[in-house]
C-alpha cells in the first residue's frame, strides 16, 4: 500500500502538470531532507561564473542554441495543431 499524497491529476495544460509534479517532488524531498540541508533560493548567474573568456564563450553559444531548438520545436509543434 502506498502512503502519502496522491499524485496529481494531470490536467489539460502539460506545463501545469509539470510545475504540479515538481512541487510534489520538492516537497517530498524538503520533508525527507528535514534540517539536513539547506535550501538554495538563489541561483547564481553567468556574470557570477569565472572561466576562460574561450569556455565562457562556448558555454553561452550552448545555451542559446538549446533555447533556441526549445523555440523551434515549440513553434513547430504549436503550428501542427
Amino acid at each position: 500500500m502506498r502512503r502519502g499524497r496522491a499524485p496529481p491529476d494531470r490536467p489539460g495544460d502539460p506545463a501545469a502538470w509539470v510545475r504540479e509534479l515538481d512541487d510534489a517532488v520538492r516537497q517530498h524531498l524538503e520533508n525527507r531532507l528535514g534540517t539536513t540541508a539547506n535550501r538554495v533560493t538563489q541561483l547564481a548567474s553567468w556574470a557570477d561564473i569565472v572561466l576562460p573568456e574561450d569556455v565562457t564563450d562556448s558555454l553561452l553559444e550552448l545555451t542559446a542554441r538549446v533555447r533556441h531548438r526549445r523555440t523551434s520545436t515549440r513553434r513547430g509543434a504549436s503550428s501542427a495543431r
